[in-house]
């Protein structure tokens, strides 16, 4: 996620009266109107707008190459949700899901990013995201490892066609696969214009080189875990992804699916303004979810240890 920050000031509602009669006079524009969030515009963009024939918003409504925009209705403040790993191939996973998923309220644009691993099975994957499109306004999808798996399809189908495929039915769900800019179409209480907010899906796919974990070669130090679990080293992407001659270990496919954000990335990175000077986004402590949701991790070490017995710790009684 990227977000875009700006500071313009809210002015007096008569001073902005004025300017905006001022400044339609001098572009000939008086039969167009401005938006009702212009209060927040600086003068410049008041005269671009009005000199454009209302065709040119402000660079935080502007149309970003390739990506379109989504005003949130004003008075609505945007939440964005995000969810992976929901392997609703499991039934009481999907039903867990239609369970708890965030209550709606009143005044919230609500977004979901789920980041795949849902289903390698068609018919699931369209029933859970039509679970997430039936709550949310807007859901992002990307796809995950098992999204990628070749079961029944016709002989010579490849996990790039797989693809494809998810895309076309994301399609069908109005589920989005692509960047999306949200743009808020007031300001805040503060007088500041509110963040937008630019949603950018990316193709990637795991190298070995992330990889730090000693190996399980025989008489190494996991060896005994390998006796005990001797299907650990048949991993089943190895086995059910099916790809061409050209990806046929996973540097290439890694290679092959970051050129696929080349294009994108760098037609944003031309459009965006640049970042300097503007302050990092603040890190979240994770705990502060659980206590909004009434719930709680198992330990708080869950947030500061990467020891697997305390990461991986299920919560215990829903």
């Amino acid at each position: 996620f990227h977000q875009l920050r700006h500071g313009s000031m809210l002015r007096d509602p008569f001073e902005h009266a004025a300017l905006v009669q001022r400044i339609q006079s001098e572009c000939f524009a008086e039969d167009i109107e401005p938006p009702a969030d212009s209060l927040g515009w600086t003068e410049e963009e008041l005269h671009a707008f009005f000199e454009s024939g209302g065709d040119e918003l402000p660079l935080r409504f502007a149309e970003t190459p390739g990506v379109p925009v989504r005003i949130i209705p004003a008075g609505m403040r945007a939440r964005v949700f995000v969810i992976s790993d929901m392997h609703c191939d499991h039934p009481q996973n999907l039903g867990w899901i239609q369970q708890r998923l965030p209550a709606s309220s009143s005044g919230c644009f609500d977004v979901c990013v789920c980041c795949g691993d849902v289903s390698d099975n068609l018919g699931v994957l369209r029933q859970a995201l039509g679970v997430l499109r039936a709550r949310f306004d807007e859901v992002f999808f990307t796809p995950g490892n098992h999204e990628l798996w070749v079961r029944k399809e016709p002989p010579g189908t490849t996990s790039l066609d797989r693809i494809e495929t998810v895309r076309r039915l994301c399609e069908e769900k109005r589920v989005r696969v692509a960047p999306l800019r949200l743009c808020s179409a007031e300001s805040g209480s503060d007088g500041c214009r509110l963040d937008d907010l630019l949603l950018v899906p990316l193709h990637s796919w795991y190298h070995s080189s992330w990889d730090r974990e000693p190996g399980m070669e025989a008489g190494g130090p996991d060896s005994e875990l390998r006796k005990a679990m001797p299907g650990v080293g048949m991993w089943t992407d190895h086995q059910l992804c099916k790809w061409p001659p050209h990806l046929a270990n996973d540097e290439a496919r890694a290679l092959h699916f970051a050129s696929l954000n080349r294009e994108l990335v760098d037609s944003l990175a031309a459009a965006l303004p640049p970042s300097a000077g503007r302050p990092p986004p603040p890190a979240w402590d994770k705990r502060a979810t659980y206590a909004e949701y009434g719930q709680k991790p198992m330990t708080d070490e869950l947030w500061t240890s990467f020891d697997a017995s305390t990461f991986f710790t299920p919560r215990q009684g829903g």
